[in-house]
């Protein structure tokens, strides 16, 4: 290579230079050492672009992507490898119809690269992936018409995709083409139709019969089978059989990450029977070395709240904070709302003034929501009122859940001048009444003979 000096005189060291800098990060670097060779007059062949390529799809840099193979495609270098490149990235991409171009341009009669099956499989599993199974379906008659046989991965990529569509029947018949063809389902075939069973059908029961044939048939279950099943067997409140799931799970060498836990916690806190065992779970992670997040902490705070174990929550809350996870406004809400369901309004106060001070955590509007609420029903309208004031000053804007709020205390107060202002500030911010404001004011402004106020407040715009 003229100019270079000492650097690799072959296409082979050429590319797995420009593929260890790629993969270093420094797909810049690689880009300028490819072009600083083709300027100096060097060799450059098709297998070098296509690292270059490959490093350029890594980091999403569309613009060079587009020179490289323009470039290639040009001067007719462009190969199966490079459209590969190519029509992934783009599939990735969501770009699929571009994709579809591309294999025209492969199956044009005077194209020199016709496309293989990874490249077909990409292509199928693209369009799937977002949303158009129907149309990666197709692509297999087409396949074949181009001398590429459909394989496991092509048929998992459409049974994913019409399973994650809901079309489980469809997924089911795909099945059976597989095995009449010769072409052996595999894992990852059968948890696409485990996912379908827990996630479409919502049927857990079907899920766990799909897994036991899997066992019969000699598939091994992985990771995500567990986590599949463990999901399922939850959200339908089959919390027996979920833990159990879990144990295999760990027996088979496989840990509970943090999303697994949170799962379990939140499937055992939902029933107060099995509140307990929330906790152990929480305790267990611990032990097992798997951190608890900020999901994990809510989870278990709002089943103590609702089942009025205060101390408990609070006790979580000082945790959690002890332990780096700064409370979300979520944390706090809970918090808030199970103080005020259990009447301790001003507990519910001294939590929400706590936010910004310690955790530095604004409040929001369904905080304030929830206060203002709890004010106005026991009465104590002028504190509610206050906290409705502050909201624009503390940038949290009101909506005609606040409104409502408000509006039912003043109107159950008789405290029509307020009202009126309320009113007046609702229209003037373009929040909408909806069917519960309107409920609140028709029966109460009649009464205080203010109809035409009424008329005015819920005419269009356009009407008044």
């Amino acid at each position: 290579m003229a100019n270079l000096g000492a650097f690799p005189n072959d296409t082979y060291q050429f590319t797995k230079v420009v593929v260890a800098l790629c993969r270093a990060g420094r797909t810049a670097k690689a880009w300028d050492l490819v072009y600083t060779v083709k300027s100096a007059g060097g060799a450059v062949e098709v297998p070098v672009w296509n690292a270059l390529l490959t490093g350029l799809s890594n980091v999403r840099d569309f613009s060079r992507m587009s020179i490289v193979f323009s470039g290639l495609e040009a001067a007719g270098l462009a190969n199966v490898v490079t459209y590969g490149i190519i029509i992934n990235h783009l599939c990735k991409s969501r770009r699929v119809d571009e994709a579809l171009k591309m294999i025209d341009k492969m199956t044009h009669p005077d194209s020199a690269s016709a496309p293989d099956a990874v490249i077909f499989n990409n292509l199928i599993d693209g369009l799937c992936k977002v949303g158009r199974v129907r149309d990666g379906l197709g692509l297999l008659d087409r396949m074949r018409n181009h001398h590429c046989n459909p394989n496991t991965v092509t048929f998992n990529g459409l049974i994913d995709g019409f399973c994650k569509a809901g079309e489980i029947d469809t997924a089911h018949e795909l099945v059976g083409r597989m095995e009449e063809e010769g072409i052996p389902p595999n894992i990852v075939t059968l948890n696409s139709l485990i996912s379908g069973a827990c996630l479409h059908e919502n049927n857990a029961s079907k899920a766990m019969e799909l897994f036991d044939e899997m066992i019969q048939e000699g598939h091994s279950p992985d990771s995500i089978t567990y986590f599949t099943l463990i999901s399922g067997l939850s959200s339908v409140g089959k919390m027996d059989e979920a833990l159990s799931m879990a144990s295999n799970m760990m027996k088979d060498g496989f840990r509970l990450d943090t999303k697994s836990y949170n799962i379990l916690i939140c499937g055992c806190a939902q029933k107060q029977k099995k509140l307990e065992k929330a906790q152990q779970l929480f305790d267990e992670m611990s032990n097992e070395g798997v951190k608890p997040d900020v999901v994990t902490y809510n989870i278990l705070i709002d089943a103590y709240c609702k089942a009025g174990d205060f101390s408990n929550a609070e006790n979580l809350l000082s945790r959690m904070i002890e332990a780096n996870f700064w409370p979300s406004a979520i944390t706090y809400g809970t918090l808030i709302h199970g103080f005020c369901q259990k009447g301790d309004i001003e507990g519910a106060v001294k939590i929400f003034r706590s936010m910004e001070g310690s955790a530095g955590v604004r409040p929001n509007t369904a905080i304030y929501n929830i206060l203002i609420a709890a004010f106005c029903k026991s009465g104590e309208i002028g504190k509610g009122v206050s906290l409705f004031d502050e909201m624009p000053g503390n940038g949290v804007p009101r909506n005609v859940v606040t409104y409502n709020a408000v509006l039912r205390g003043l109107c159950e107060k008789n405290m029509a001048g307020k009202a009126f202002e309320v009113m007046d500030q609702m229209k003037e911010e373009g929040s909408s009444p909806d069917v519960v404001t309107m409920e609140i004011l028709t029966g109460w402004l009649p009464d205080m003979g203010e109809i035409e106020r009424l008329r005015f407040f819920a005419a269009p715009p356009a009407l008044k």
